[in-house]
């Protein structure tokens, strides 16, 4: 069994320097591709956190209403800055969580035994889900399907208690890569992304992180280290090319 070495505090500090160094790559050395290869690790660490916070919050409304509202203002900012509709990746998150808590009224309706609330739940579940689907065709959100489905799908282990301890890292990674591929697959012949596929294809790496997940938060509350990170780091680089 693989030592699970890194707990959600080191993850969440792994993915904002693969970030940091994915947007470097981007702002102020295109040119140089390893830092936008390396940068495909990112968002698969911080889908996966999202999926831990899904469902470990305790408070799961201002849990979604924090992402989704930092998401808006960082959007507001870059139209008011560059005159164009930014939906970054808190507003994709914050998509995949309505999924995530909309398919968690099914399964507690289904354990409560509600079925008339179980069929409206679904009903609704459907509506969202296609509705989300045809959005996405004819709006471009950062990551697209990528940053829909996996924190969704990783989502689904952690209510499961089929899985002993030792295992649910290894089933989440393999429910991780099936998904990216899915993605991968779909993406190919129907969404645009921002960055091209054979460079997505790095994202597979980001597995070993969710292998050496231990299941901890980490002694320090770095709850909103990501939420402050992005857009203060996105900021100072967008200055720093203005200036150039």
């Amino acid at each position: 069994m693989t030592k699970k070495l890194l707990n959600g505090n080191q993850l969440k500090i792994l993915g904002c320097i693969f970030m940091l160094i994915d947007h470097l790559g981007f702002f102020l050395f295109p040119d140089i591709i390893a830092l936008r290869i390396i940068g495909r690790l990112a968002m698969p660490i911080f889908a996966f956190m999202i999926a831990e916070g899904a469902y470990y919050s305790k408070n799961k409304p201002v849990y979604l209403a924090s992402i989704l509202v930092l998401g808006i203002l960082i959007s507001m900012i870059v139209f008011a800055a560059t005159k164009t509709i930014n939906l970054n990746i808190l507003i994709s998150f914050s998509l995949s969580l309505i999924l995530i808590f909309l398919f968690d009224k099914i399964r507690d309706n289904i354990i409560l035994k509600k079925n008339k609330l179980l069929i409206l739940s679904i009903i609704i579940f459907v509506i969202y889900s296609i509705s989300l689907l045809v959005f996405m065709y004819f709006n471009y959100i950062e990551f697209q399907l990528f940053s829909i489905l996996i924190p969704f799908v990783l989502s689904l282990i952690n209510y499961s208690n089929k899985y002993d301890y030792r295992y649910k890292n290894i089933v989440k990674l393999i429910a991780y890569l099936i998904t990216y591929t899915i993605c991968m697959v779909i993406s190919i012949f129907w969404f645009k992304i921002n960055t091209d596929l054979y460079i997505q294809v790095y994202g597979y790496f980001a597995g070993i992180f969710i292998l050496l997940y231990n299941d901890t938060k980490g002694k320090v509350n770095l709850k909103y280290l990501f939420y402050i990170f992005y857009p203060l780091h996105i900021g100072i680089l967008y200055l720093i090319k203005e200036g150039m």
